[in-house]
């Protein structure tokens, strides 16, 4: 089957430039995922490939990423054995199309559509604040899984769904465990610094995990993070917590704007789509914390308290943030 990407249009593009905080609310909690009614998008994007009734598996990934590749390639041979009949199958490409991204599908020949999610829209009203990522939808087109593939656990799903006779409606629990594996995110993410070679993010973790910090050079509120954290790393570092300052920009603009560095904390950087897509910075600054158990604990604006309060009870950190990102 030839692959066609299909651009999920309609609105503008939800993108990083500057600090993007005026879009609309963040998605909730992934408990909260399934709100009162489908969200239009997701019905508008079932509909237009057949799907619309139907228990879909979908995943979220980029062409050319490694642990993305080896995900998909999973779904593919379950879609190819037709080994759960009452499962269906779609991918979100989350690169715009382009010659790389048609070679890679045509490479591939999927028996499942494929669909472009470039401006992030799909991914938005879904609330995938990280990729590659598998989600489960049941025909009345709620959202009842999100996480690794389910791989001990979708045959039976999929036909527990598929056997649902009325819409559960409401706020519908999700299947099994859905938080996003921190531990993989920091073992997949390899980036290079302004003074080191190429590293996993895993290499800098403390013992009780890793702050990332994503920063551009453009944003104000980037630049105040981005000052904070001569304070801040100063006092989570005796915790055993390193702190990252990961930008989203190209190694010249990195390297201009962050000629002295940021004091105490590494700077990495990465202009491509991969990380940001991957770890889904929607605006800056963006903090995330990932602890020893590879959890991620804290997810959010540079609100240094509110990352305290992640880490352990009562720990205070000297500065307010901007309250932005």
């Amino acid at each position: 089957m030839r692959q066609r990407l299909w651009m999920i249009g309609l609105v503008t593009a939800l993108a990083l430039a500057g600090c993007s905080g005026e879009s609309e609310s963040p998605p909730g909690a992934p408990e909260d995922a399934a709100v009162e009614r489908p969200p239009h998008v997701l019905a508008e994007v079932l509909a237009a490939n057949r799907l619309a009734g139907k228990v879909t598996l979908i995943h979220f990934g980029a062409a050319g990423d490694d642990r993305g590749d080896r995900e998909l390639d999973e779904m593919l041979a379950l879609a190819r054995t037709g080994a759960i009949p009452s499962l269906a199958y779609l991918r979100v490409e989350m690169l715009p199309p382009s010659p790389a991204t048609e070679a890679y599908y045509r490479d591939r020949d999927l028996p499942f559509p494929v669909v472009c999610d470039a401006e992030v829209r799909l991914s938005h009203a879904l609330g995938v604040r990280t990729a590659p990522m598998f989600m489960l939808v049941g025909k009345y087109g709620r959202v009842r899984y999100r996480g690794p593939l389910p791989a001990a656990s979708i045959d039976s799903w999929a036909g527990a769904l598929a056997a649902e006779r009325v819409d559960p409606g409401g706020r519908v629990p999700l299947l099994g465990d859905s938080d996003p594996d921190g531990a993989d995110l920091l073992d997949s993410t390899r980036l290079p610094s302004l003074d080191g070679p190429v590293r996993p993010l895993a290499s800098y973790a403390g013992d009780r995990g890793l702050v990332i910090v994503f920063i551009d050079t453009v944003c104000p509120y980037a630049a105040a993070a981005a000052a904070d954290l001569r304070s801040v790393g100063a006092q989570l570092k005796p915790l055993g917590l390193p702190v990252v300052a990961v930008a989203l920009d190209d190694e010249d603009a990195v390297r201009r704007h962050y000629a002295d560095g940021v004091a105490g904390v590494p700077v990495l950087f990465d202009d491509t789509a991969g990380t940001r897509f991957r770890w889904q910075v929607d605006s800056v600054p963006l903090v995330v914390y990932i602890d020893a158990g590879g959890r991620v604990a804290y997810r959010g604006p540079a609100l240094w308290n509110d990352l305290g309060a992640a880490i352990a009870a009562g720990v205070q950190v000297d500065s307010a943030g901007t309250g932005y990102g």
